[in-house]
């Protein structure tokens, strides 16, 4: 809904309202460790942070007397219900689309390429705060605050400004500075971490989260600029999905089993791993197939074209 040459900042600052989120599950952690005793977290203390979710029903609620909706694929596609308006909705369902052979290639590339942020995030700024609290030698005090200083100001606050920079320089150039970086720096930072020092610590984390921000601010406009318009969020949604379930869900179990077996040092390997996965899946799609011709720059006029469809029958 937005134009093209600012896709990149729009796009990161949907990712830097999902990192808030993370931010604010952070701090509730850091907040209970410090008020609550061992003993009071484990008998009720537990609960608090399911109890918060009831608050996301005010949102819901909003959305629902307030929310405007945005379908300009509005009867692109034939469904159960459209059986008598085949006239109107003739396609097949985007998912179907989206395996077809021309696609197939990004929508690998959609399912490596995000595999550098989601491991790398989950890794630095999921599980490293129970990392320097639990298993560091000896162990950084407060390591809650630090992880949460960390991706305050080492993400969420860098992305709309790699978002921005993506715009200008071009996606793939900033996507790769930032992968190249991780896969250079992120061992050496995980050594710095594995140190104990909270200050040490801070810095090492939130160099990790600039590369990270570089990498993760284009993404999700790189995302949907590999496929054809009328399915790429489905596309996108998906590989990045697939992407989430196994790269992110888990690297923090990874990550632990190399501490257990390979030292505090080791965890450090996944950020040269995930970049290779990254980087093959930036190289598998360097050509976005386009149904009929369709590129980017024409996204306006598909967009106004899919509006001034007729309208489905009420009936239908």
């Amino acid at each position: 809904m937005r134009p093209k040459q600012h896709w990149g900042f729009y796009g990161s600052l949907v990712m830097m309202t999902a990192c808030c989120g993370s931010l604010l599950g952070n701090l509730v952690g850091a907040i209970m460790r410090t008020v609550l005793t061992d003993k009071q977290l484990i008998t009720w203390g537990w609960r608090l942070p399911f109890l918060s979710g009831i608050l996301i029903s005010f949102v819901a609620m909003y959305l629902r007397d307030h929310g405007k909706e945005h379908n300009p694929n509005a009867g692109e596609y034939a469904d159960e219900d459209d059986s008598q308006c085949n006239n109107n909705s003739s396609k097949e369902s985007p998912l179907s689309e989206v395996f077809k052979r021309e696609n197939l290639p990004a929508l690998l590339s959609s399912f490596l390429t995000p595999m550098m942020w989601g491991g790398g995030y989950y890794t630095t700024f999921v599980w490293m705060a129970i990392f320097m609290e639990v298993l560091v030698d000896p162990p950084i005090e407060h390591g809650f605050w630090v992880n949460a200083c960390s991706l305050l100001f080492g993400i969420i606050i860098p992305l709309p400004l790699a978002g921005m920079l993506s715009d200008r320089l071009g996606r793939d150039k900033t996507m790769s500075i930032g992968v190249i970086g991780l896969a250079i720096l992120g061992p050496f930072m995980v050594n710095i971490i594995s140190s104990g020092q909270a200050v040490e610590a801070f810095f090492a984390q939130w160099i990790i989260g600039l590369c990270l921000s570089l990498f993760g601010g284009p993404m999700n406009a790189w995302l949907v600029e590999r496929f054809p318009p009328h399915i790429r969020l489905t596309s996108a949604a998906l590989g990045y999905d697939l992407s989430h379930c196994t790269a992110s869900a888990f690297s923090p179990l990874i990550a632990t089993l190399l501490v257990q077996n390979h030292g505090v040092k080791a965890p450090g390997l996944l950020y040269p791993l995930f970049a290779i996965l990254t980087g093959s899946g930036m190289l598998i799609s360097t050509k976005i197939y386009r149904y009929g011709g369709v590129t980017d720059n024409d996204q306006n006029e598909v967009q106004m074209a899919t509006s001034s469809k007729p309208k489905l029958n009420p009936v239908c």
